[in-house]
Formats: C-alpha cells, sequence, structure tokens
C-alpha cells in the first residue's frame, strides 16, 4: 500500500516536472469494428457490400486515432524547442 502511494506520487512529481498532461486516447483507438453480420441464405455480393462498409468505418477510425497520436507528438516537439 504503502509503495503504491510512493509510485502515484512519483508519477505526479514527473509529471508536474515535465510540465506535460497528456489527453486520454479517443474512445475508439481501443474498441475494434466488428465484422458485419452474416445470415443464411444471404447472397455473397451482399455481404461483401456490408463487409466494405466495416471496412471503410475501421479505416476512419485508424485514421482518426492516427492523426490523434501524431498531432499530441507534434504539440511534445514543439514544447520542447
Amino acid at each position: 500500500m504503502a509503495r503504491r502511494a510512493q509510485i502515484d506520487a512519483g508519477s505526479r512529481i514527473g509529471a508536474a516536472a515535465a510540465q506535460v498532461t497528456l489527453e486520454p486516447q479517443p474512445g475508439e483507438c481501443a474498441v475494434d469494428t466488428q465484422h458485419a453480420p452474416l445470415f443464411v441464405g444471404q447472397e455473397a455480393i451482399v455481404a461483401l457490400r456490408l463487409e466494405r462498409v466495416q471496412l471503410d468505418a475501421a479505416n476512419a477510425s485508424k485514421r482518426r486515432c492516427y492523426l490523434f497520436n501524431q498531432n499530441l507528438a507534434n504539440g511534445l516537439r514543439q514544447g520542447a524547442q
């Protein structure tokens, strides 16, 4: 218990000394995009179209997460100069 308090205090002191507070990642960065549902008797072309919609959503989420992290890294670099 005391060790955990020391670690927490050290983290707060380090963050204060660095004068950097990181924003939390967007929630979508930690969530997988599900595959499109597949139904018995469904035509293959319909399943492929639905899967393409899911893929587009997953790629858009990935790009937003990348841009978030890139902006964060750029801000840290500018702050270090």
